[in-house]
């Protein structure tokens, strides 16, 4: 059974910048093309930390991470300042075994007790357990942003799901 961490640079930074980088290279889930250096890596954790931004985790009961999520800033105007993109990342090993649903209700308790209003996920249009995973959790569907990125040879479509809260 997994456990809940608040994800801390020391123990579980390196394993981040692993499943974020294994994205870059190898998947569709980042449209980044250039995988992230640990300079990088500490750069994006320190300013989390500092926005006082989520990093939540699950941990195998050895203290494996096993997986990740996050939230930031959907647009910085102040307008929406109350309007959030959440990201979820889990191990190609732990996959398959509910680990993004537990993410997911995570991220969604943060929003909560965060007055959160709107939290927002851009899922690959490819990734349709993702997709799938969200319309269970209460997420619509808004819409579909065609050849929005250009990686491994082909043009990639983006899916942007909503869910609101108070």
């Amino acid at each position: 059974m997994a456990k809940w961490v608040t994800c801390e640079a020391d123990r579980h930074l390196a394993t981040i910048s692993r499943l974020l980088n294994e994205q870059i290279r190898y998947g569709t889930a980042l449209y980044d093309l250039v995988e992230k250096t640990p300079e990088d890596m500490q750069a994006w954790f320190d300013a989390k930390l500092a926005a006082n931004l989520p990093i939540i985790g699950l941990e195998s009961s050895s203290g494996e991470l096993l997986g990740f999520a996050t939230a930031s800033r959907f647009r910085p105007q102040q307008a929406t300042a109350r309007t959030f993109e959440h990201s979820l990342y889990v191990d190609a090993s732990a996959r398959g075994q509910g680990l993004g649903k537990q993410l997911l209700s995570g991220i969604m308790d943060w929003a909560q007790n965060s007055q959160v209003h709107t939290l927002i996920g851009v899922i690959d249009a490819d990734n349709t357990a993702s997709i799938a995973m969200h319309k269970k959790a209460g997420f619509t569907e808004q819409g579909r942003l065609n050849q929005v990125a250009y990686k491994f040879d082909r043009w990639l479509d983006a899916v942007f799901m909503q869910k609101l809260f108070n």
